[in-house]
């Protein structure tokens, strides 16, 4: 067992923002690290959904270690069908591929698992994470699911870091996202 404790909360429109960033979070208080949140994009179709780490200075970690997996599923008016995706060697990870936006609703779920191994070099950091969505515009709906896990080859220390989200065609219209710290009780 164990408790999670809220460490930064993000609630607001974020308008122009390119990101969402909980900064300098990660403490040898806690084992792990969970992101629960959801949030709306804007009216572009097909995008990424991205995350990076940052160190404790709030660099962003961009060098070229970055793998990933991932399937899922979605629903259409008129077809369905299963989808998967990776990387390897991109400066992020990918957090849901192709998400849809639209002029009506954009409803994200995200729940992401955090292991960043923050007191060690040399390791692989790594998350496990899984989004939900759904778009309802003039008739044409879409729901979609799915999870994958990510990694870092890490070569910078990330005691004191966090994390970054940010959309790769356009910005979030409002968010509500926490980041809580999970101590394992033994």
């Amino acid at each position: 067992g164990g408790a999670m404790t809220l460490l930064s909360m993000i609630d607001a429109d974020q308008g122009s923002s390119t990101g969402i960033e909980f900064q300098q979070v990660f403490s040898s208080d806690y084992d792990h690290y969970r992101v629960l949140g959801c949030f709306n994009i804007g009216s572009l179709s097909g995008q990424d959904i991205r995350f990076r780490w940052l160190n404790s200075s709030n660099t962003e970690q961009t060098v070229a270690q970055y793998y990933g997996c991932a399937s899922g599923f979605e629903k259409r008016s008129a077809a369905s069908g299963a989808f998967d995706y990776g990387e390897y060697g991109a400066d992020y990870s990918t957090i849901g591929s192709d998400v849809r936006g639209g002029s009506y609703y954009r409803k994200i779920t995200l729940d992401m698992t955090l292991f960043p191994d923050a007191y060690a070099s040399n390791t692989y950091s790594n998350i496990q994470w899984q989004i939900g969505y759904y778009k309802h515009n003039s008739g044409s709906e879409t729901a979609a699911f799915a999870n994958g896990m990510n990694s870092y080859t890490q070569t910078a220390d990330l005691s004191g870091g966090g994390i970054k989200l940010y959309l790769s065609a356009n910005n979030w219209d409002f968010v509500t996202c926490g980041l809580y710290g999970i101590k394992t009780v033994t």
